[in-house]
């Protein structure tokens, strides 16, 4: 496999919420553990508090990762702080805090690549994912990392919002399963993304092929407990420029063979 991807060789060594197979998903260690690994990118998700801040987690309730219970949503950023977010992966890691967008920015901007996925099923508002799509875009452009940083969605309407807020962003469409009855290339081209991150289940060698005829990335994702070495290689043999690994040094040492 060659080429490069936003200056980084392909295959691509994605973190999945960081290094999460051994630290506290969506979590600043998580993220600093995959820099320290060699990973091209970190993947993140972002919602939004009560009070509006990009908050770094991933569902839209509290109670998996946290010791909190309820919806995010519903709790503003100062209480959102209290809540441990690493407890619950070991002792080693309690007290870990839920991070906002900036502080990830601030840490880890212009050392590695950054996929920012906006979660909008736990807004209840179409203004509150419309408010949190612009805070996203206005940080990526005030911390000066429109070439480093790629937004990605599930829910093709944010894309296309996103897309008309700002001309020059980076995109990419995130596939929760089989587009069934779509033209995953039309969808990809439509919002001007980069790349198609489909989940791993769904993805077959022809559409590989066909998405990189038409100059467009593959990028899947995998959640556990199929984020293993066995699917790592099947999507490299499939043609994938990169891959979402749970464990980025698990899936580099597969894509240096």
């Amino acid at each position: 496999m060659k080429g490069r991807f936003l200056g980084r060789p392909l295959p691509l060594v994605i973190a999945h919420r960081g290094f999460s197979a051994l630290f506290p998903e969506n979590t600043l260690p998580a993220f600093e553990a995959a820099v320290a690994e060699g990973a091209d990118m970190i993947e993140l998700d972002v919602t939004a508090s009560r009070d509006g801040h990009p908050v770094v987690i991933h569902d839209d309730t509290l109670e998996r990762t946290t010791t909190g219970m309820g919806r995010v949503g519903d709790y503003t950023l100062a209480e959102l702080k209290r809540l441990d977010a690493g407890g619950w992966m070991g002792e080693a890691f309690g007290g870990t805090s839920i991070p906002v967008l900036p502080e990830v920015f601030d840490a880890f901007g212009g050392r590695i690549l950054i996929n920012v996925e906006i979660k909008s099923d736990g807004l209840c508002k179409e203004e509150s994912t419309q408010e949190l799509m612009q805070t996203v875009i206005d940080l990526i452009r005030r911390k000066n990392l429109l070439s480093s940083v790629v937004i990605s969605s599930g829910d093709y309407q944010v894309l296309r919002k996103v897309r008309i807020l700002d001309g020059e962003v980076m995109l990419a469409v995130l596939g929760n399963g089989p587009e069934a009855n779509s033209d995953v290339t039309a969808l990809v081209k439509a919002v001007g993304g980069l790349s198609y991150n489909p989940d791993q289940a769904c993805l077959t060698g022809e559409l590989v092929d066909t998405l990189h005829r038409a100059g467009i990335l593959v990028f899947p994702w995998s959640t556990l407990p199929d984020n293993t070495a066995a699917t790592m290689e099947r999507m490299l043999k499939l043609g994938a420029d990169g891959f979402f690994a749970n464990d980025p040094a698990l899936f580099r040492a597969r894509a240096l063979r």
